[in-house]
């Protein structure tokens, strides 16, 4: 028998219907993926429906856990049409759908990533509140793992680089993480003449009218420096990073100063690069008081940051300050 006909009987007694949509993933366990389609489906779609927001928000939050539970084929015929109806739902629920998004598909075939691919990011265009933004941009990085080289480079690095020019600052702060992530995993498997492709594409970052765009640029290039080969980054990247340090807007050029002196010099092979050297060196006769400041954190040497700026053995810190690098 299913459970559907006792919960019914329930329908008005709030604290026995949250109970069992709290704990159903415990109870998905313990019957079994068999008991699913002849016990436990039929259930779990009169839950989902529930017409109170908290019933659906808490299947929401752990309908990631009863996928990998019930297997890829229940998931693609049962859950997945749910899933998506969470995600069009109303505000309170979403925030329990979208931080699941890279679990479920991950959960589901290669044949219907795509498809479902297509339908969350046109869902991530109807987004107004730029926390569901936010959230949908933290979970591009883990798309990197599930689709092909091919679809993240057409689609899923067009989007992230979308998101780059969202209006809102959090939103491109998670948009700069996330593009760093899925570069710095697909390079690892590209040639030059691909890797050139994907710089080219960063252009729309890097000459953009809009600072804060710019910024981003600066920012995922600070990133990549880690994660992409030394040589491919010196070339292809490095020249419009420090061609940046020009920029007419004092915090482009904070922020590429603060990105050489703590990200690109603290990597073995560019710790005597020529050219980021003499960079530094113009940026300490900036006009702009932060921009000198952070040109100057270096030694003769170039060990960073130096111990003159350290004090009791504690971790040094910069002062605090007077631009905001990345424009809300």
């Amino acid at each position: 028998t299913t459970i559907s006909p006792h919960i019914e009987g329930l329908s008005g007694d709030w604290d026995v219907i949250y109970s069992c949509a709290f704990n159903f993933p415990a109870i998905v366990y313990k019957m079994g993926k068999e008991s699913w389609n002849e016990h436990l489906k039929s259930t779990y779609q009169m839950l989902s429906q529930d017409p109170r927001w908290k019933i659906r928000r808490s299947l929401t939050v752990s309908i990631q856990v009863i996928a990998e539970i019930i297997g890829e084929k229940n998931t693609e015929e049962s859950l997945l049409s749910i899933f998506l109806g969470f995600l069009q739902d109303i505000d309170q629920v979403r925030f329990g759908a979208i931080p699941n998004l890279g679990g479920m598909i991950g959960m589901i075939g290669e044949g219907k990533r795509e498809e479902f691919f297509t339908t969350i990011s046109d869902l991530y265009n109807d987004f107004e509140n730029w926390r569901f933004r936010n959230l949908f941009t933290e979970q591009l990085s883990k798309f990197s793992s599930l689709y092909s080289i091919e679809t993240i480079t057409n689609r899923i690095l067009p989007l992230a680089l979308t998101i780059c020019q969202d209006p809102f600052a959090s939103v491109r702060n998670s948009a700069v993480l996330s593009l760093s992530s899925i570069i710095s995993t697909i390079s690892q498997n590209l040639n030059e003449e691909n890797f050139i492709t994907i710089v080219k594409s960063l252009l729309c970052l890097r000459n953009s009218p809009t600072y804060h765009v710019r910024t981003t640029f600066v920012l995922t290039c600070g990133n990549l420096v880690k994660t992409v080969k030394s040589t491919l980054f010196e070339k292809h990247l490095l020249p419009h990073l420090l061609e940046l340090s020009k920029d007419q807007t004092a915090n482009i050029r904070l922020c590429v100063a603060s990105q050489l002196v703590t990200k690109v010099l603290s990597e073995d092979y560019f710790r005597f690069h020529e050219e980021v050297h003499q960079t530094l060196s113009n940026l300490k006769h900036d006009p702009d008081i932060d921009v000198a400041f952070f040109s100057t954190i270096q030694t003769n040497s170039a060990e960073l940051p130096s111990s003159k700026y350290k004090s009791n053995n504690k971790p040094f810190k910069f002062p605090p300050n007077q631009h905001e690098i990345i424009g809300s």
